[in-house]
């Protein structure tokens, strides 16, 4: 996945992600840059936690698997930082109504292992992991 394809390949994946996108590019002109932009997509996919629709969950695991196994480094780097990362503190500070379960349960074996990883450098412990 190349840097450019990335956000349309989210919208593509997961329909829902578009007012959050749309709303962040408005603001930012589109130079927000990749970091930034995976962090709308992490605030989507904790709403998308609180609400607990199967098939959009199973769509952001999806769609963390493919943004993890892109060959551009810049998108895994963000991946991890922008989305996972403050997908994952969001979640433990509100774990009562975005519980990273939800979520955890459908993430494949790179997001996970992304995600352990983020818990063992951070000394945090998420709940799902």
């Amino acid at each position: 996945m190349e840097d450019a394809r990335c956000i349309e390949d989210l919208l593509a994946a997961c329909p829902g992600f578009r007012p959050h996108w749309d709303e962040h590019h408005a603001w930012w002109g589109g130079q927000a840059g990749l970091m930034l932009d995976l962090a709308v997509f992490g605030e989507y996919a904790a709403q998308a936690i609180r609400r607990g629709d199967a098939a959009e969950l199973a769509a952001v695991a999806e769609s963390s698997e493919r943004l993890l196994a892109s060959e551009s480094q810049a998108v895994r780097d963000a991946a991890v930082t922008g989305f996972l990362d403050g997908l994952m503190r969001r979640c433990r500070a509100d774990a009562g109504e975005v519980p990273f379960e939800r979520l955890a349960r459908q993430l494949g074996p790179a997001a996970l292992a992304a995600c352990r990883r983020l818990d063992e450098k951070l000394g945090t412990s998420t709940p799902g992991l």
